[in-house]
């Protein structure tokens, strides 16, 4: 028998793969194994598709033999998030209203995981049309995260799923989307790499919009190297490889003031500044003109307007297909006149102009991901509290960023750190990020899912 790690890294698998110690059909069937043995209580899928799994495995395995070559992740398998068409599958996009329908289209991002030779295992679980940072889904049912098994805690969202098969290692890497932190909140919650592209750079195409204007794809991986290699696969840009020793880092001056930001994720935080030093990295206090606390609420308000635009229709005729609680979010959108809107357009431009600015003398920001680790799910007051706080302004700024995981708090829960870089910086991005993941051996297994 092949020995295969759950929690190896898409790089490793394919290593083991080329070396011939391992075949697809071998790999896809372990995960789809761990997913009949763990996802019962996870909740992180709403379909997995098991036969075609192996045989498009199958299919891969005779293309490898035949030396058909698609790329570095050919073989390896992926799940999806929920709101991603592929043709003859469900895509309820976490809601009532489209349960049972059947995509009649294939994602442009998924057409290209295909053409590099990736398998689908399965479908995601989300919250409902990706609207929240908590992972809540009352009418599906929220995952689990599996860093407890026994408190229910926050998987964080909207991509819930995606990172919780990741963290347990029932699929090596995922796709998730990202509004205003939806693939580095559940990242980040999870110890996770989470990478948000600038918008557009990998196709929108074939996804069930939350925002058409801050919306981006990005995955969810065990290391930063992967994430990389699945940004080439989706956007068909060409990574350059940029040496970070006289880089410069940037740490926003008075942006935590006010926010309750947990003790020890405050003295990670400074942690992490020391390891960039440690790089090589000058690391900088500067003023922005903006705070990203502002940033989040005026991020909001295009959100809702535009979720409203997509939505209104299906709000009038099936109210009652949307949890309450959604339904209201999306209601509040209602109120915005085409003036506000033209406004709050104009205003982030301005904003944006500015960032542009400011990222010419620094290459990257530095912030906590989130101000909290995973609480209960009992716990949650999304009226009350805010959890995106510094994740939304980078959608509304449209720079790029990646939530990685830097340590454990001491209940034993993944504490993630972002770094922010201007539009289209993902190559400057990714190298910092690979040289922070450098500094620290962290645990990324939860303990209960070897």
């Amino acid at each position: 028998m092949p020995i295969i790690n759950a929690f190896s890294s898409l790089t490793e698998l394919k290593q083991q793969l080329d070396d011939g110690e391992i075949t697809a059909v071998a790999i896809a069937a372990h995960f789809l194994e761990r997913i009949n043995r763990f996802d019962p209580q996870l909740a992180s899928f709403v379909s997995v598709f098991e036969q075609r799994a192996l045989d498009a495995a199958e299919g891969q395995d005779n293309l490898l033999a035949a030396g058909v070559n698609l790329g570095p992740l050919q073989g390896l398998p992926i799940g999806i998030k929920d709101l991603l068409h592929w043709q003859g599958t469900p895509c309820s996009a976490g809601s009532n209203l489209l349960k049972g329908v059947i995509s009649d289209e294939t994602a442009e991002v998924v057409k290209q995981l295909h053409a590099g030779g990736m398998n689908i295992v399965g479908k995601t679980q989300l919250v409902e049309f990706a609207f929240g940072g908590w992972g809540t889904n009352p009418r599906f049912t929220a995952p689990w995260n599996p860093w407890d098994k026994k408190c229910h805690r926050i998987p964080g969202g909207s991509s819930s799923g995606s990172a919780v098969a990741v963290a347990a290692g029932l699929v090596p890497a995922s796709l998730g989307t990202d509004t205003g932190g939806s693939v580095r909140i559940p990242a980040a919650l999870n110890g996770l790499v989470g990478l948000k592209p600038t918008q557009r750079r990998v196709s929108n195409q074939g996804c069930i919009p939350l925002s058409v204007n801050l919306d981006s794809i990005g995955p969810l991986t065990r290391t930063v190297k992967d994430a990389a290699l699945l940004f080439e696969l989706m956007s068909g840009v060409t990574l350059a490889k940029p040496q970070v020793g006289r880089m410069r880092v940037a740490i926003l001056q008075g942006d935590m003031d006010g926010v309750a930001v947990e003790p020890e994720i405050l003295q990670v935080f400074e942690k992490t500044q020391y390891d960039l030093r440690q790089c090589g990295i000058e690391v900088v206090a500067i003023k922005a003109p903006f705070s990203l606390p502002e940033l989040s609420r005026l991020s909001g308000e295009i959100i809702t307007a535009d979720a409203y635009a997509y939505h209104c229709q299906d709000l009038q005729a099936h109210p009652e297909s949307y949890d309450p609680v959604i339904f209201g979010k999306l209601m509040q959108g209602q109120s915005t006149s085409s003036q506000a809107y033209l406004c709050a357009m104009e205003t982030r431009r301005q904003y944006q102009q500015a960032f542009a600015t400011m990222m010419l003398d620094v290459d990257a920001i530095l912030t906590p991901t989130l101000s909290m680790t995973a609480i209960p799910l009992s716990d949650v007051d999304e009226q009350k509290a805010a959890l995106a706080t510094f994740t939304r302004g980078v959608n509304y700024l449209d720079g790029c960023a990646i939530s990685l995981p830097v340590a454990l708090s001491s209940a034993g829960l993944p504490i993630g750190m972002q770094l922010i870089a201007a539009a289209e910086g993902e190559s400057t991005l990714l190298a910092l990020a690979e040289a922070l993941e450098r500094q620290g051996e962290w645990q990324t297994v939860p303990p209960g899912f070897e």
